[in-house]
């Protein structure tokens, strides 16, 4: 066998080994290990409605900003939809109408609104009527997917009424996340959820929780149902009158994720969405402000 032959049976021209390590051939998946699944980020389209109208003297608005889903993973995008149109009903009043529009909803509760109040109380004329619904795409990254929704509404009284709900998904499945599903073991995670509000509350480990104006049962701490991923960390968010009173305002309380990664059962979200805590540090607690107390409005 001539020289040159043998070389050409033995030795891969350049080309081939470029396409060996630029084309895959030494990729994870050529040695029996699967690529991460690359799932596209989520687009929404904004959505504003505004309502506005002047009955029996009294001024009636209704101001909507919502998302429309214009691409997301295909199992995912139903349930995204479902769940902005369940909560946009229920700030409408909406439950029990037949159209399928925001847009509708909003006239239909200005037009129920207008004709009970002329019916029923003469004295409303003095005050305005409002309400605000706002959708957000919240956080989001490679794996994760959250949406926050906040209701705000004025119809007389004291002060206003605000509620507001976060919703959070694994884009791979249709199911929300739950505190319990990303931390079993809740123990731990719970002492260190206490420890963080403490330190965004200025509460020495000592100090009683009723004392300081906190309503937790029993003096324990307890997790609000409201939290979402965010680029700071876990959020966890209690509404006016979940632990304190309306005065205080709602209290936002971010959990590092350094702390977190050795306590959860699932991945946290990717380092490249998240940011430094020193960043966007917990809320301080705001002034004071002593108004009366009224019973809140009910969640879906």
């Amino acid at each position: 066998m001539r020289l040159s032959s043998f070389i050409a049976s033995f030795c891969l021209p350049l080309s081939c080994v470029l396409g060996l390590l630029l084309g895959g051939g030494f990729a994870p998946a050529a040695w029996g290990q699967p690529k991460a699944p690359k799932v596209s980020k989520t687009k929404f389209a904004q959505v504003a409605i505004q309502k506005t109208s002047k009955h029996c003297n009294r001024v009636y608005r209704i101001q909507v900003h919502t998302l429309n889903v214009v691409e997301a993973p295909a199992a995912l995008k139903p349930v995204v939809e479902a769940q902005l149109h369940s909560w946009l009903r229920w700030g409408l009043e909406a439950e029990t109408s037949t159209a399928s529009s925001p847009e509708v909803w909003a006239q239909e509760e200005l037009l129920r609104h207008e004709k009970q109040d002329c019916e029923t109380d003469k004295d409303v004329a003095q005050t305005p009527w409002e309400r605000t619904l706002t959708v957000k795409h919240f956080f989001e990254d490679e794996r994760y997917l959250s949406l926050s929704f906040e209701f705000v509404a004025f119809e007389g009284g004291a002060h206003e009424n605000r509620k507001k709900q976060f919703v959070t998904w694994e884009k791979e499945s249709k199911t929300p996340l739950t505190l319990a599903a990303l931390w079993p073991e809740m123990e731990p995670f719970m002492a260190l959820a206490e420890d963080e509000f403490r330190q965004a509350r200025k509460l020495k480990p000592e100090d009683d929780f009723e004392e300081h104006g906190y309503w937790f049962d029993k003096g324990r701490f307890r997790l609000s149902e409201q939290f979402a991923f965010s680029e700071c960390g876990l959020l966890l968010y209690y509404n006016p009158y979940e632990v304190a009173a309306y005065a205080v305002g709602p209290i936002e309380i971010f959990i590092p994720f350094a702390k977190l990664k050795t306590l959860s059962k699932l991945p946290l979200p990717s380092k490249s969405s998240t940011k430094a805590l020193e960043s966007c540090p917990n809320a301080p607690p705001p002034p004071p402000r002593p108004t009366p107390q009224r019973a809140p409005a009910k969640m879906p």
